[in-house]
């Protein structure tokens, strides 16, 4: 960093966000913050205080300094702020942690600023991502500001612009990082073929799996599966990643019982909160009730109070109610445990972090007056739903809602939900959250019956959007193989599409 780059940093009168639980790597924080000129800096009690209040929104560089005690909330953690909208490309997260399996958080993210470093920590290490965000912000935030907003032609344009200048390398490398990821989200793929190539001999993480997602959109799920399944494989350090997709793979293949399989032999060591809820997730469909509850059992042991006890009743209340939508989609006779969906309830809203759940809470009790016979109360609440705001994690909402519209006998309601629960998963940019959006909603299409959820309807509502691919996504997931042949050609061939997932279009 030059001197009048160092000048120019002093004088941004930027603000931090510091939590630690170390007394000497709080000091060791405030000293290098203060030799940057950053004077303003937030001391939070605890991560939770950092996302009830919001804290992170209010400033410029996020530090959050994790030990191994903390272990795999911290995925969970950095979901939260930026998928609940409290981090953008304008600001810099920083991890510095003793686990190295954090180092994988910074592919999660790629139109977000996420540096890590690992302990032990000293000046050094800590001040350059810092220096490097200062650097790096003119030239790149707006590039992802505009991919995060979904506009990829103006993102192109401008990360052209931008190689085109006499930077550093580093920062060469990385603008050709996110050139590929625009590229990617915009599946031209012959492009990023091309372009990643320098990086793939150099085995970079970001382009093994930017061609795993080459390989994924064009090739079979057996043949993906297959890849990911190789002990030698470059991905197999990626556990949370690899393990996601191939749960989601085998899902989409109709292979319920060989993910269970695969899911139960996860250690528990390595059992992120999302895999944990994906596990779960696969543990009730697939009958193992008993597993799924003893997986929230030893969570709560873990966690008796606060938010992340919370988020165990949500899943034991959707676990109980999946069962009962499950049978009354299949004219059952329902046996339900209200009792105890009602004390999960009461004891959820009673805790002050429920109000972050106030969605999820309104579906549940909206769910337990359709059972018991009330049509005109549940149907006020899905129609009270905020269309308008789709944050990815809102996905699981638009999921309940679909089967509680579709138990309704509410079709188009049902069809508005599952559009905007495939908007939230499959418009996520490529990461493990993604994957297990897509893997609700693909049990959410399985669950509902094809004539509450019209496919033609679905593929309407997408065209309509302007989000072809989009549409072929859920046809892929909503049809039989027999039905996509025809229907991915007619819809994909015309835009000049080859292959889509492993089917030759003709």
């Amino acid at each position: 960093m030059s001197l009048i780059q160092q000048e120019q940093l002093k004088s941004a009168d930027l603000k931090a966000l510091v939590f630690s639980k170390s007394p000497a790597h709080l000091a060791l924080f405030k000293k290098v913050l203060n030799s940057l000129g950053i004077k303003k800096v937030l001391l939070p009690a605890s991560v939770d205080d950092v996302l009830t209040q919001q804290l992170a929104a209010q400033v410029d560089i996020v530090l959050l300094d994790l030990v191994q005690a903390d272990g795999s909330m911290a995925s969970d953690w950095v979901d939260q702020l930026v998928y609940g909208q409290q981090l953008n490309p304008k600001q810099l997260l920083l991890l510095c942690s003793d686990d190295p399996t954090h180092l994988n958080i910074r592919l999660e993210y790629p139109y977000h600023q996420v540096a890590f470093v690992p302990h032990p920590l000293n000046h050094s290490l800590i001040e350059k991502p810092i220096k490097q965000f200062c650097i790096y912000q003119p030239a790149v935030k707006a590039i992802q500001s505009l991919a995060l907003l979904h506009r990829h032609s103006d993102a192109l344009k401008l990360v052209m612009f931008q190689k085109q200048k006499q930077h550093n390398t580093e920062l060469l490398l990385y603008l050709q990082r996110l050139h590929a990821q625009i590229l990617l989200d915009t599946h031209q793929l012959e492009q990023v073929k091309e372009l990643i190539k320098p990086a793939l001999q150099q085995q970079k993480e970001w382009a093994l799996w930017a061609q795993f997602r080459m390989q994924y959109e064009q090739e079979s799920p057996n043949y993906c599966l297959e890849l990911l399944q190789r002990p030698a494989s470059p991905l197999s350090k990626f556990v949370e990643r690899r393990v996601s997709y191939q749960l989601y793979l085998l899902l989409v293949l109709g292979q319920p019982l060989d993910a269970w399989q695969l899911a139960s032999r996860i250690p528990a060591n390595q059992q992120t909160p999302r895999l944990l809820r994906l596990i779960h997730t696969i543990a009730v469909v697939t009958g193992h009730l008993d597993d799924a509850q003893s997986l929230l059992e030893k969570k709560r042991k873990l966690f008796p109070k606060g938010k992340a006890n919370l988020i165990c009743n949500l899943m034991e209340m959707r676990a109980l109610l999946f069962l009962a939508h499950q049978q009354a989609f299949s004219a059952q006779p329902v046996n339900c445990d209200q009792s105890r969906i009602q004390q999960l309830l009461e004891q959820t809203q009673q805790d002050k972090s429920a109000v972050i759940f106030k969605l999820e809470i309104a579906l549940i009790e909206a769910d337990l007056l359709r059972m018991q016979g009330k049509i005109a109360e549940p149907l006020a609440v899905l129609q009270q739903l905020d269309t308008e705001k789709t944050p990815p994690l809102m996905l699981q909402i638009w999921c309940h809602a679909a089967v509680l519209a579709a138990l309704l006998k509410q079709p188009n309601l049902c069809v508005r939900f599952l559009w905007l629960a495939h908007c939230s998963a499959y418009h996520m940019v490529d990461c493990s959250q993604r994957i297990h959006g897509l893997c609700m909603l693909q049990q959410t299409l399985h669950l509902i019956p094809s004539a509450l959820r019209p496919i033609q309807a679905l593929a309407d509502l997408a065209v309509e959007q302007a989000d072809v691919w989009g549409a072929a996504e859920l046809m892929y997931l909503c049809l039989t193989p027999t039905e996509r042949q025809q229907d991915l050609t007619d819809l994909l061939v015309p835009l000049g599409f080859k292959h889509f997932h492993g089917i030759a279009l003709n």
